[in-house]
């Protein structure tokens, strides 16, 4: 469940100076950096493959168990942002790939999650992929354990696990988007 979603889109600005000028004669647009930061309750171990790279699932039951083998090369998301009107512009970036995420819990509350990734830029749209609304269940405090070394920690009033990547991005000189990005 997406509570907060912050599309950031950033143009370089390069500045050009003549060698016997001190003011500047020119500004240049240089590279577009794009990032969309995501943050709402957690549900599901399938966002975790954006951090860590291959996941297996595996149901039992109504549980699910996620087990996460790390990669070097974590797999790209393609995003789309809009206001799932009937008539919209949405914003769609593909490449995605996630620099910075954190889990955290605090009492009396929900699993939480969050997600910042970086990428190419978006491309404008007016057709919106049908919104999709999950009812997969939110995690309580009351459902979630924090454990240190294997004990539980019985009194804990919140926790939080933050995992942080490079992102590279790499481009060509005729263009102003980057192309590709590297984990």
């Amino acid at each position: 469940i997406i509570t907060d979603v912050s599309h950031k889109i950033e143009r370089e600005l390069k500045e050009s100076i003549g060698i016997s000028s001190i003011q500047v004669q020119k500004l240049t647009p240089g590279i577009t950096s794009s990032s969309i930061d995501i943050s709402g309750d957690y549900q599901h171990g399938r966002s975790l493959e954006y951090v860590f790279g291959t996941v297996a699932h595996a149901q039992s039951t109504n549980d699910w168990s996620h087990t996460f083998t790390i990669s070097n090369t974590s797999p790209s998301a393609t995003i789309e942002t809009g206001n799932d009107l009937t008539v919209d512009t949405v914003l769609t970036s593909s490449g995605m790939l996630v620099e910075s995420s954190e889990i955290s819990i605090e009492l009396n509350a929900v699993l939480k999650a969050s997600f910042a990734f970086k990428g190419n830029v978006p491309i404008s749209s007016a057709t919106a992929a049908a919104a999709v609304t999950s009812s997969l269940i939110t995690f309580p405090h009351s459902l979630c354990t924090v454990s240190v070394n294997g004990v539980a920690a019985t009194e804990c009033q919140n926790a939080s696990i933050s995992i942080k990547k490079t992102i590279v991005r790499s481009g060509g000189t005729t263009s102003n988007s980057y192309q590709q990005g590297h984990a």
